[in-house]
């Protein structure tokens, strides 16, 4: 007899791994899986990474660290593998590691061109690959932005980035069904304590329809939402109180 997606979803292992998971967004989903009962595979690069996986052990869930730049292909392609040896067969990837730098067109050089392409999109793309290639039975979520919606161009390098992979979302979409289901979250302006200078989240966060900032729960109660609906594939969740609807 063949399960059905909600059936095998029942069957998979609870573990995950989070790229960028030492600061931030990625710490927050960390701890919020930890405390869902998932086991977690936490990437890092230069940050200190011993306080999250501290506080996901206290949460009860098996852990292992994982250090590599993912700005380097032979770093990147041992990702997996690393977690797949310590934790088992990963069954959740969230793709959140990612680099943000003003930017214009004009001045965009190969070397800042390169650097948001290769985080922001060609290492997403690898570790999905890697990821389908030992799971029959997984999801992928990709933290994206908002501002993919429209095209300023202020942070060039990075939104088209970004916008690659968004259309990688859809794309795996088809390619990975029905085995795999992937979505990604489209984030807004979040209030992260110093993540943004005050006076700028204020400006931004009155121009949406629904005028209230995100914050890290906001998020991370969308992670668990989309970890848990089997039915859900190549779609985007705007978290971002409407931003999304005016560019």
């Amino acid at each position: 007899m063949n399960l059905t997606s909600g059936e095998k979803n029942l069957n998979s292992p609870k573990n995950a791994l989070i790229t960028g998971a030492a600061k931030r967004v990625g710490r927050a989903i960390s701890l919020a899986l930890a405390a869902d009962g998932w086991n977690v595979a936490l990437h890092h690069n230069s940050t200190d990474i011993r306080e999250v996986s501290q506080q996901c052990q206290k949460l009860g869930a098996k852990v292992c660290t994982i250090k590599a730049d993912l700005n380097n292909l032979s770093d990147l392609k041992n990702v997996i593998p690393a977690a797949n040896s310590q934790l088992g067969e990963i069954s959740l990837l969230i793709n959140n590691a990612s680099i943000f730098e003003k930017c214009s067109f004009e001045d965009t050089d190969e070397d800042i061109f390169d650097r948001h392409m290769n985080i922001n999109f060609k290492a997403p793309f690898f570790l999905c690959q890697d990821f389908a290639k030992q799971t029959q039975n997984g999801q992928i979520i990709n933290i994206s932005d908002t501002r993919t919606t429209d095209n300023k161009t202020t942070y060039f390098a990075y939104l088209n980035s970004k916008k690659s992979l968004s259309n990688l979302t859809k794309m795996l979409a088809v390619e990975l069904s029905p085995s795999i289901r992937t979505n990604e979250i489209a984030l807004g302006a979040c209030d992260m304590e110093q993540s943004y200078d005050r006076k700028y989240l204020e400006k931004r966060v009155s121009q949406t329809p629904l005028g209230v900032a995100i914050d890290l729960n906001d998020i991370t109660n969308a992670i668990l939402y989309l970890s848990k609906q089997t039915y859900l594939t190549g779609q985007t969740l705007y978290i971002d109180s409407g931003e999304n609807l005016i560019g």
